[in-house]
């Protein structure tokens, strides 16, 4: 079961509507229908919201992604597997956080390696002489 499919089933598994999942998440109404369809992921944020709103954290979606939902001793299970202590989610979503500030990071430092290039590039082209069919 991939990421989408796990998000239906623990919004079934409350009964409420996408709609009301989408107000209580303070997502826009049609985000989370795409979402459950596999037409995109959430954000690590709205992602944490739709968990909270669902009443689950990341280990219940790790179960319901691995094991369908079709097995109550599951959580325990991965919690021993993964050796996660009790309480751990908090552990998880900071680690989630934490890579979500590392790819930022790097995103926005090749952002400022490619401004500065273009930039270099602008400078060049600018000291180019203009041709007289442009003058």
């Amino acid at each position: 079961m991939n990421i989408h499919e796990a998000l239906v089933h623990l919004r079934r598994k409350t009964g409420m509507t996408q709609r009301e999942v989408s107000r209580k998440a303070e997502m826009a109404s049609g985000s989370l229908s795409r979402i459950e369809q596999g037409n995109g992921l959430p954000s690590i944020p709205s992602l944490l919201r739709l968990l909270e709103v669902l009443d689950a954290d990341l280990l219940d979606l790790a179960v319901a992604m691995k094991y369908a939902g079709r097995q109550p001793e599951a959580r325990a299970h991965l919690m021993d597997e993964w050796q996660i202590p009790e309480g751990g989610n908090e552990a998880i979503a900071d680690e989630l956080r934490r890579d979500v500030q590392r790819v930022a990071n790097a995103s926005t430092a090749a952002l400022a390696d490619a401004l500065q290039e273009i930039n270099r590039i602008a400078g060049k082209v600018s000291a180019l002489p203009k041709s007289k069919a442009a003058g």
